[in-house]
């Protein structure tokens, strides 16, 4: 599961919790035991005192001595001083009275009553300091536990993050260095040598990308070269017939449109950075009006209107080839999903707008349609439902954005933003 908050700072809290709740633990045992003892003795030595003052002073009405003072009273009174003491029953009871806090120690016997009342204010006080000086050690400590959890994260932390910057330095190229021997042989080590193996298996998995990708440019633009090239023969044949002439023609467009998805496939296959370099400039509205022509050949026997709207000719800065693969999976997206009615297309100065009149998309479909292999549930014309994903990694490699909607009353909406 996620963690909101960082290893590091999950290491730093965790010993000030930790020495709060241990010092929280220790000082509420000591003081416990503390405050035990001394009502312990002090029950004691007030218990011992009462009986001493019952047994051995006889008619003496008032003792003082240096820690307390005894009083016999008639049943129902109490001391002169203290007679809120007379609704006290027989025991031991703390008091304050004035500021002072007393002992009192209460019992009967023949018809009289005995108070005993030992001022233990000094030793409330003491016990209040050591409350204190408790509070203060509990504050200390956790300071205390504060300060190394940081020292110490700090030294747990930075070989990872020495590791994570290396590993984000690290190419996935042929000549890549182990990590693992710059570690030591613990849980970071571990981690590095795992690395090392992942590192491994990216490596061969580049090369052979960069092979394949070789390999594939090789063996494909020869064949579309001797294609291209038989068709410029044919073109430049006065003998071929007229009938022919359209079907060389078309056969040219094909070659020079496979060259071009060719190019737009190996890019995808590159690192974005390759991409990046590209400066080639695209007249999209003259691109756009011979790929509506191209799609009208193909419509002459579908009641199928296409409908284009240049309201601006921008020029994208952009290779022809992907600009094209983009506007023509839009096109051939919005005839796969209509049958009959028309297709209007507007091109604005940043944004190009293609809506069909078919059944739409349902809101589930609408949102994998982008996904490699998803097509819609209406869709009549075969395909692998790999267009609109190619065209939405385009557009992620150039920084356009592309959007499909699906209003309630039918038809799609695609927009392309491409400034």
């Amino acid at each position: 599961m996620p963690y909101r908050h960082s290893l590091r700072t999950r290491l730093i809290l965790s010993y000030p919790l930790l020495g709060a709740a241990i010092g929280l633990l220790l000082a509420g045992l000591l003081f416990f035991a503390l405050e035990s003892l001394e009502r312990q003795l002090m029950d004691t030595y007030v218990t011992g005192e009462l009986r001493h003052f019952m047994d051995n002073t006889h008619e003496a009405v008032e003792v003082r001595t240096a820690h307390w003072v005894a009083y016999r009273t008639p049943i129902g009174e109490a001391p002169p001083n203290f007679k809120h003491l007379a609704n006290f029953k027989s025991g031991l009871h703390e008091i304050t009275y004035k500021g002072r806090d007393y002992d009192v120690g209460i019992a009967e016997r023949n018809g009289n009553r005995f108070y005993v009342l030992l001022d233990d204010t000094r030793l409330e006080q003491h016990e209040r300091f050591i409350a204190l000086l408790l509070a203060g050690i509990l504050l200390v400590t956790i300071l205390a536990a504060t300060w190394f959890g940081f020292w110490l994260s700090g030294r747990v932390i930075r070989p990872i993050k020495d590791l994570a910057q290396r590993v984000q330095a690290t190419e996935p190229t042929a000549e890549s260095h182990p990590l693992a021997r710059e570690f030591a042989n613990d849980e970071v080590g571990d981690l590095a040598a795992a690395f090392d193996a992942y590192q491994d298996r990216l490596t061969d998995f580049v090369c052979r990308e960069r092979e394949f990708t070789a390999d594939a440019s090789h063996e494909l633009r020869s064949p579309l070269a001797v294609i291209q090239a038989t068709a410029e023969g044919l073109l430049s044949n006065k003998m071929l017939p007229d009938a022919l002439q359209p079907k060389a023609e078309r056969i040219m467009r094909a070659a020079e449109g496979m060259a071009g998805t060719l190019e737009v496939l190996l890019w995808l296959a590159r690192e974005k950075r390759a991409v990046s370099s590209l400066e080639d400039w695209t007249d999209l509205a003259a691109e756009l009006e011979r790929l509506v022509a191209s799609q009208q050949e193909s419509l002459a026997d579908r009641p199928v209107a296409l409908n284009l709207d240049l309201r601006a000719r921008p020029e994208l800065m952009a290779p022809p080839a992907a600009a094209i693969m983009v506007v023509d999976n839009l096109l051939r997206n919005a005839l796969a999903y209509t049958i009959e009615g028309e297709i209007n297309i507007l091109l604005e100065e940043g944004h190009l707008v293609v809506e069909d009149s078919g059944p739409g998309i349902a809101p589930t479909d609408l949102q994998q349609v982008f996904e490699r292999g998803k097509r819609g549930a209406h869709v009549k014309t075969s395909g692998r439902g790999l267009g609109l994903a190619i065209a939405s990694r385009l557009c992620e490699r150039f920084g356009w954005s592309l959007k499909l909607e699906s209003p309630t009353e039918g038809g799609v909406r695609a927009e392309w933003h491409f400034h």
